[in-house]
């Protein structure tokens, strides 16, 4: 997805030349969130737009409003999950003594490598399908 701001495009292009270069940047800043929160590849998707007809900046709620409907949109076909793989978090929650979503929040809050890359990627999905529009 490319940038949807000429700022959001030099915040991009900011984090990708810190990534690079193993430069700190202000924490808390644009730049430092989408260098913290993104792959290179993504930010050098980002930081190559073309922003001749990009608007200078674009209002949060505006973007959340695209964002969504680009990513809930009827033309996208729903999220399949394997058979073998339905209800293997479900089940690690379970004998931990656990819900669903309080265990996705302990495997995500958990210093890394506590839980195996699998249960963290688990964990972040259990955490975004509670937003999901459920049938």
């Amino acid at each position: 997805m490319p940038s949807v701001s000429k700022a959001q495009q030099q915040a991009a292009a900011i984090a990708k030349h810190a990534k690079e270069e193993g430069k700190p940047l202000k924490k808390g800043s644009p730049s430092a969130q989408m260098a913290k929160g993104m792959s290179g590849k993504e930010l050098d998707k980002f930081a190559s737009t073309k922003t001749k007809s990009l608007p200078k900046h674009v209002k949060k709620e505006s973007f959340e409003r695209r964002l969504t409907k680009a990513l809930f949109s009827e033309k996208r076909s729903p999220i399949e999950i394997k058979p073998e793989n339905e209800g293997k978090f479900t089940k690690k929650a379970k004998s931990a003594g656990s819900g669903v979503q309080p265990f996705a929040k302990k495997v995500l809050n958990a210093p890394e490598g506590e839980y195996s890359p699998e249960t963290r990627k688990q964990a972040n999905f259990a955490k975004n399908a509670k937003k999901f529009k459920h049938k």
